[in-house]
């Protein structure tokens, strides 16, 4: 991701600008690299420094399932009587390159989908989007992102 990090940047900031207005407490920020800190900001332009400024490791594959996991599992229980919930959007900017066979990911959506599906929740308490930077040639990169956001609806019945 280091290669892309000019781009990170900038996308970033036009999501945290767009999202300011809906979140008043402001965004948070989280780095695969770095899933025990979150980084809350009210200012699009503290995001894109914060990106700046971040130390990308090179050469190295993630566990984006784990690291999913643990973000969706961080999100407060939103069920409470008489109360609607507010809606959690996600956004995931990778290059795609994440650990080899990893196919959790696609669980990781499946079973926050499922769980909406179990508490009467609107599927859009949850939006996760990817976002992918990266060579348009890494077909492995680019057939991946396509498929959690083409098929992977059609795979598993979400019961949604």
């Amino acid at each position: 991701m280091s290669h892309h990090k000019s781009k990170v940047e900038q996308t970033a900031r036009v999501i945290a600008y767009a999202v300011k207005e809906s979140d008043p407490d402001g965004m948070e920020l989280y780095f695969a690299s770095d899933m025990g800190e979150c980084r809350k900001y009210k200012k699009s332009s503290k995001i894109e420094n914060a990106i700046r400024d971040h130390s990308f490791r090179s050469n190295r594959t993630t566990s984006m399932a784990k690291c999913l996991a643990e973000l969706l599992k961080s999100i407060p229980h939103r069920t409470k009587p008489g109360c609607d919930p507010r809606p959690v959007s996600i956004y995931v900017l990778t290059d795609a390159v994440w650990e080899e066979g990893d196919p959790g990911v696609d669980r990781c959506i499946v079973t926050e989908a499922r769980r909406l599906s179990k508490e009467e929740l609107p599927p859009s308490a949850t939006m996760i989007q990817f976002i992918r930077f990266g060579d348009r040639l890494n077909r492995q990169a680019s057939e991946r992102v396509k498929y959690l956001d083409d098929d992977l609806v059609n795979k598993f019945d979400l019961g949604v």
